[in-house]
């Protein structure tokens, strides 16, 4: 069959922004396939391209040899069809004779599985996904049917869901090849995620929900973790597997590193608690074609090929799906018979990694995260995808923690609905959708799957608040305010609040009055209400409105700017940039250059992976100075900040920089409208501190990640990921740079930076033109980030308090606790308290951020019936795990460095 293009076709549009001409389908031809010259072609062309390879002189005479003397035979001028076909058996039987005399031995196989690597969306959008399983699972059946040594596997619960709803009669024979063993189901995780941005308890549901899928469809789940394409590894996936059931681990992506070549082809990685999986990085693409160079490199290039007697080789088209083709496999059957070439064997990958264990001893081991050495731009590509995945995050948590608690108490609230909302934000979690490489109609999908997400967990808080509220108001109470903390620590940050929640006789009101009788001030804010009150853990506040005389606001002199507060000294020069941060508790000068939150503007070399990629140099950069307009904003008792607007081009830079009362958090909350292509900003702070390592918070923990370039390795991390903070700190005095969206950081000597937007052309040329929001901050405290409470803060800033009205009073059994739910110990954070998936009991998930062993206790407001410890996917386990329930409202319990702990709680009646 052929193609014709409406005009010249421009392969690489991407670089030159020229259109991509519509092709269309010209021509096919029904032929019938004489097997005869089939066979023979494809064993003269794999004997031919293995002669142009191989390096041994004795093999390259014996190959020589063998296609001579079968070409020979050979008349190219009969004219007598039969006489020709006759030629051609007997060129065939002398070639295979020839090559079966060629003796070389390998100490191993290559093991072939076909598959199809099938982005949930990259150049398309996800209706077209689903078009594609069809043509391509349609495919593999079909192959399967002809070949008998055909084996393929796919991963990805999502798409098997995709063909169940629209292609139903597929689905059944999909099933069908999976019980007769050759239909491998592999992965485990909802769809194939980017490994470094989701937050842990994100990468927990990509396997609760996709382990769940293939249980309940196919009766059992995977082994593998699978993650052929993804753009490296956090160092907490280890644990968060083996807590899953998941004993192996593989992937072909880091072998397309730039600068550092990775050690390791089967290798034991450990994670940061010290969890093991054994792993297997192919040594080609997860989308290779079989060809005789590709077998030969797959055996020679595998560098445990001393200890190992297979090299895993992943075939089939990918990207777009497409999988295996019979071209494919008629080579492999030519290649069977190359005794140059190593030997084959087709089967289930599942079946074969196992025997990984039996040397697991003799493997290497790799310690930490698994770094990509590339497609550094996905940390910021797409910035409002990427603010959406962090509020839902978080959203989903409140969700179920607040939703958990009414249901404890009696509420009849629908719960059915999480689950759909959690495959939503999982499903833009797929490696091309949140690290914002695909096109602007994936783009449109993505947000639109964030909408409906965000609806149904908003209902459900929104439901669980009234319900929660109104059992712990009297119901002789006046109005009444009420503000839930769902963190497993005491919080005092600013709170806002509506003027919707303000009846209109209360407009002048300027406190609140808790419960106690304490006196909080209001400050009057851009048509809200700003207060700062500390919020027992787990646990809430009630205020009424009051009014009280009060002096009057110092105002600032407007000849100089400057922000000061009982902690902190700020002072801002002409060109709207930090000249000073002065700590008083310390007395100690925090910049070291002239200038901090610099924003500097780089210019982006136009590459190949616009969006994927960061191409930029330090000296192709300007600072954006040209100050439009600055004045004092705000200036009251719970706050006070300065406003600051700056232009370059058409981009608009609109700042405010906050510092609160009693805080030593600087908040530089941002509006831009960027206008800007083939350009990253970051936002730069050069800070008094001297230390080789810094420090990054990843899934489930954080990591430590060098400052200097003394290394190959270190220079090639010149930009690495985040979540919410890095922090960088001396023996007894640290900065941490926060933010609420963010992921993109590099930390190098001194110098802190944030990247804050990309403008990429490719795949989509309009990505993050337009209007955004963020916040970043600067978090100075004594001690280390532990000590200074670092993770605290920046999740006050992810995750701020809201105030909520109580619609109506009952008493009942939550009036006498202001805290729900205690978690002793700094060091643990509270990931998840939900509703366990059966339906019996809630489970409670905890994790250490410290790297701290330690004992420690939860109590909750409501008598415990039992405790027992389970896996993340919520199964108990069979361990020695110890559980003791004290005082029927609390247990204790020991956990690990960077452990996770998982506990299903019941509760009497």
């Amino acid at each position: 069959m052929t193609f014709q293009k409406q005009c010249n076709y421009n392969r690489h549009q991407r670089k030159t922004g020229e259109k991509y001409y519509r092709h269309y389908f010209k021509k096919a031809r029904l032929v019938k396939i004489n097997e005869i010259i089939k066979d023979y072609y494809y064993l003269l062309k794999n004997t031919i391209r293995t002669y142009k390879f191989i390096e041994e002189e004795q093999y390259q005479y014996l190959l020589a040899e063998a296609v001579e003397k079968s070409i020979d035979i050979i008349n190219l001028h009969e004219d007598n069809r039969k006489e020709y076909i006759k030629m051609i058996k007997k060129a065939a039987k002398t070639l295979k004779n020839k090559l079966s005399k060629i003796k070389k031995a390998y100490p191993g196989k290559v093991f072939f599985t076909a598959n199809s690597h099938l982005d949930v969306a990259f150049k398309w959008p996800i209706k077209e996904t689903i078009r594609k399983c069809k043509r391509t699972f349609s495919t593999a059946i079909e192959l399967m049917d002809q070949y008998e040594d055909v084996f393929y596997l796919q991963s990805q619960p999502l798409l098997y869901s995709f063909v169940k709803n629209y292609y139903p009669d597929l689905f059944e024979k999909i099933k069908a090849k999976a019980a007769e063993g050759r239909w491998e189901l592999i992965g485990g995780m909802w769809v194939e995620p980017d490994a470094n941005l989701p937050s842990g308890e994100s990468l927990v549901r990509q396997l609760l929900y996709g382990q769940k899928f293939y249980q309940e469809e196919f009766g059992r789940v995977p082994e593998i973790c699978w993650l052929p394409d993804t753009f490296g590894f956090t160092a907490s996936l280890p644990q968060i597997l083996k807590k899953s059931g998941i004993d192996y681990f593989a992937s072909a992506k880091i072998r397309q590193n730039t600068t550092n070549e990775f050690p390791y082809n089967a290798f034991r990685w450990q994670g940061i608690d010290g969890s093991q999986v054994l792993s297997y990085f192919a040594t080609q693409s997860s989308t290779a074609e079989i060809e005789a160079e590709k077998i030969y490199q797959s055996w020679h290039k595998l560098k445990e090929n001393k200890i190992m007697d297979k090299s895993y080789f992943i075939y089939g088209y990918g990207d777009g799906g497409g999988g295996a083709t019979s071209e494919m496999l008629e080579n492999l059957k030519a290649i069977k018979a190359n005794p140059v070439l190593p030997e084959v064997e087709s089967g289930k990958i599942a079946d074969d990694i196992a025997t990984l264990d039996s040397i697991t001893d003799d493997l290497p081991l790799w310690n930490g995260e698994i770094y990509f050495e590339r497609h550094r731009g996905t940390y910021t590509s797409q910035a409002l995808i990427k603010r959406y995945n962090r509020r839902l995050e978080y959203l989903y948590r409140e969700a179920e923690i607040v939703s958990s608690l009414a249901d404890i108490t009696g509420a009849e609230i629908d719960l059915s609905e999480l689950e759909k909302g959690w495959k939503k934000l999982l499903t833009n979690q797929f490696h091309d959708i949140l690290p914002g490489s695909c096109v602007r109609e994936a783009v449109v999908d993505a947000y639109n799957y964030y909408q409906e997400a965000e609806e149904i967990a908003e209902k459900l808080i929104n439901d669980s608040y009234d319900y929660l509220s109104s059992h712990t108001s009297d119901s002789n109470d006046e109005s009444e305010l009420f503000v839930f903390n769902p963190f497993s620590y005491s919080r005092d940050n600013l709170i806002s609040l509506s003027p919707e929640q303000i009846e209109e006789d209360d407009k002048d009101i300027n406190s609140l009055i808790t419960e106690d009788g304490e006196i909080i001030e209001l400050q009057k804010c851009d048509n809200k209400y700003y207060f700062r009150d500390l919020i027992p853990a787990m646990g809430y506040k009630k205020y009424k409105l009051s009014n009280i005389e009060r002096g009057e606001a110092k105002i600032n002199d407007t000849s100089k700017f400057s922000l000061e507060n009982e902690h902190l000294r700020l002072v801002i020069n002409q060109n709207g940039n930090l000249c000073s941060i002065y700590d008083k508790r310390v007395e100690r000068e925090i910049i070291e250059a002239e200038e901090a939150n610099i924003f500097e503007l780089f210019k982006e070399k136009p590459c190949y992976y616009d969006a994927w990629d960061i191409n930029i140099k330090e000296s192709d950069k300007v600072i954006i100075n040209n100050v439009q307009e600055i004045y004092y904003k705000e200036q009251g008792p719970v706050y006070n900040s300065i406003l600051i607007r700056k232009k370059y081009n058409n981009t608009i830079i609109e700042q405010e920089i906050i510092l609160s009362e009693k805080s030593s958090r600087i908040d530089f909350k941002t509006k831009i409208n960027w206008q800007e292509r083939q350009k990253l900003l970051k936002a730069s702070f050069p800070v008094d501190l001297k230390n080789a390592k810094a420090n990054y918070e990843i899934a489930f923990g954080n990591i430590e990640r060098s400052t200097t370039n003394n290394t190959s390795w270190e220079q090639a991390q010149f930009e690495v990921y985040t979540h919410k903070w890095a922090d960088l700190s001396e023996y007894n005095y640290g900065v941490s740079l926060l933010n609420d969206c963010k992921y993109g950081y590099d930390i190098k000597n001194n110098v802190m930076r944030i990247t804050l937007l990309k403008g990429g052309l490719y795949p989509d040329p309009k990505a993050d033109l337009g209007e955004h929001e963020f916040t970043y901050s600067l978090y100075l405290h004594q001690g280390d980030f532990r000590e200074g409470k670092t993770i605290e803060e920046a999740t006050n800033l992810n995750a701020p308090l809201k105030v909520r009205s109580i619609t109506h009073k009952i008493n009942d059994q939550l009036q006498n606790y202001s805290s729900l739910l205690n978690i002793e110990g700094d060091n643990l954070v509270l990931a998840a308290f939900k509703k366990a998936e059966n339906n019996q009991g809630y489970i409670l998930r905890v994790f250490d951020s410290y790297g701290q062993r330690s004992v420690n206790k939860i109590s909750i407001f409501k008598e415990l019936k039992e405790v027992k410890e389970v896996n993340l996917m919520e199964k108990e386990l069979n361990s020695e795990s110890q559980v003791n329930i004290k005082e029927d409202s609390s247990f204790t319990f020991e956990i690990k460095p960077y452990e996770i702990k998982t506990f299903r709680l019941t509760f009497k009646k």
